[in-house]
């Protein structure tokens, strides 16, 4: 066959070129193509055929194997082969037949492009075979004059590098989403989760502790006098300064069942599923002592130091009070919490 008659154009057929490759054909990755055959002269023959053969700017590699087994391990080999030409009757009737099993199931390779050939077509009824097995063609060995092979592997090659196209734009697309996803449900201050993933983590922690008959603590915690340190030392240090509460806060909030969320400006909040109101208290104090430990300097907070305020409310969660939901919950915790800044702040103070 002769060349293109536009040598501009960049064509997608398959080309061939007697003369040296172009600097594209050498330097571009080769498209692998799986030759398996028991014969030797169908290699040779096959070989000639595609000799020179480019697609898409890339040439081939013919890869050969003499029986399903050696195939097997060119496959192990070589993971990005685009196209398979397979022998049915090689070691066994069925060789390559199960070796198109293999590729498909054993190895999860959907995107190679397969092609069976033939020299017995009654082993193997092609009826049967395009029904049972995902190939893509099917054809007797006689079949195989240069016009067919060419077309065969041109359509085989530009569907391999359409599904690899697609794949990359779904996992393009995947990423995106989970970015999405990270922007929708997560503080990008802190880092915490947002109140709209938060009531969706507490609606499964509270199915749970009703299933489980758990007792439930909600702790609702607030930087004092936050304005007045905005005020004193600018919004970047504010911004700093609620990142160190928000990583004390994820260090001590780490048992399974507590759900963390940054629930409005300087305010987080804290649901521990399965831990009773005591445990939840001493947890409190904790963190409000570390906090202060902390010593981030506030000029402007009667303590010199930031501190928190923090409320704790408990609930024996069962079938009745399951159906009010955990909102009552939480306001009763910010009722305790009220009580901890009227008290002076850099308190706990624990629902009765």
């Amino acid at each position: 066959p002769g060349h293109s008659a536009n040598r501009g154009h960049m064509s997608d057929e398959l080309n061939f070129a007697p003369e040296a490759p172009s600097l594209a054909a050498q330097t571009a990755p080769p498209w692998e193509v799986l030759v398996v055959d028991d014969d030797p002269e169908v290699h040779a023959v096959t070989r000639l055929m595609l000799k020179d053969a480019v697609f898409e700017g890339r040439p081939l590699a013919l890869l050969p194997a003499y029986s399903a087994a050696q195939a097997r391990a060119v496959l192990a080999a070589h993971p990005g082969i685009a196209l398979a030409l397979l022998d049915v009757v090689m070691e066994s009737e069925h060789a390559g037949l199960d070796l198109v099993r293999h590729i498909r199931e054993d190895r999860g390779n959907a995107f190679m492009r397969i092609v069976l050939r033939t020299g017995q077509p009654g082993t193997a009824p092609v009826g049967e075979v395009v029904a049972n097995y995902s190939i893509d063609d099917y054809l007797t060995k006689a079949d195989l004059k240069l016009l067919r092979l060419r077309t065969l592997v041109t359509t085989a090659l530009r569907t391999y590098a359409l599904l690899l196209r697609l794949d990359a734009s779904q996992r393009q697309l995947e990423t995106a989403n989970a970015a999405l996803q990270q922007l929708a449900y997560v503080d990008p201050l802190t880092g915490l989760l947002n109140r709209r993933l938060f009531s969706f983590s507490v609606e499964r922690e509270w199915r749970r502790a009703m299933r489980e008959s758990l007792p439930v603590t909600a702790v609702m915690i607030d930087v004092d006098y936050f304005k007045a340190y905005n005020d004193t030392y600018g919004h970047l240090a504010g911004d700093e300064a609620l990142r160190r509460v928000a990583k004390l806060l994820s260090a001590r909030c780490s048992r399974a069942g507590d759900v963390l969320c940054r629930y409005g400006g300087e305010e987080f909040l804290l649901l521990c599923a399965g831990a009773p109101r005591d445990e939840a208290c001493v947890l409190a104090q904790r963190i409000c002592q570390d906090t202060a430990a902390l010593g981030i300097r506030h000029a402007q907070s009667p303590h010199q130091v930031l501190t928190l305020s923090l409320g704790c409310a408990s609930l024996g969660v069962d079938q009745s009070s399951a159906l009010n939901g955990h909102e009552p919950l939480i306001e009763q915790a910010d009722l305790a919490l009220y009580r901890a800044k009227k008290a002076g702040r850099n308190r706990v103070e624990c629902q009765l």
